[in-house]
């Protein structure tokens, strides 16, 4: 009888420590899989936006590689433009800014006469022409062409040679007095 007892605490052991052998095997997996679908969802989506304080004590959002340019000591926001297809895109395709958000085009050399357009875009802006760290020209309240063929579309050109292009929200330049001469912070 003490056989048969042995046997069957083993049998009852060898049988309960199977399935949990068995579920262990299948949830490592899960557990993985789950912690990696959400560290991509979150690199992708959870960390494209990050808070910033304005000086005016306003939050808004920036995007990771958002750079601050001081503009007649007005902090603005801006995403650089620094590469062929960065410079091509544009704001194009965005639906708003904020107050304080922009966009700056770097070029890879300076004094230079670049042509611009509203291609795809659905925001009036302000394009803030810069040589030398200061203003040279602003062209205001520049309206999105929807509808328009891109060889019938408008071009804007600096009158004089420019090192850098700061795009903003239409209203932007008026609404904080901002005029050619003023000093650029870059």
């Amino acid at each position: 009888m003490d056989d048969e007892r042995k046997h069957e605490v083993i049998h009852m052991h060898k049988s309960y420590s199977r399935p949990g052998y068995y579920l262990l095997w299948l949830l490592i997996p899960s557990i993985v899989f789950v912690l990696v679908v959400a560290g991509l969802f979150r690199y992708f989506v959870g960390n494209n936006q990050k808070l910033a304080m304005t000086s005016e004590s306003e939050v808004i959002a920036v995007d990771r590689e958002m750079k601050v340019v001081k503009i007649a000591n007005k902090d603005v926001y801006v995403e650089v433009a620094d590469d062929d297809l960065s410079r091509q895109k544009g704001l194009s395709g965005k639906t708003g800014l904020g107050d304080n958000e922009g966009m700056l085009f770097v070029f890879p050399s300076q004094d230079i006469r670049p042509r611009f357009w509203m291609k795809d875009m659905f925001i009036p802006i302000d394009i803030v022409w810069i040589n030398d760290g200061k203003i040279v020209q602003i062209d205001r309240d520049v309206q999105p062409e929807p509808g328009v063929e891109d060889n019938d579309l408008a071009f804007y050109m600096p009158s004089d040679p420019i090192d850098y292009v700061l795009e903003v929200n239409a209203g932007f330049c008026e609404k904080n007095l901002i005029e050619v001469g003023d000093l650029v912070d870059l």
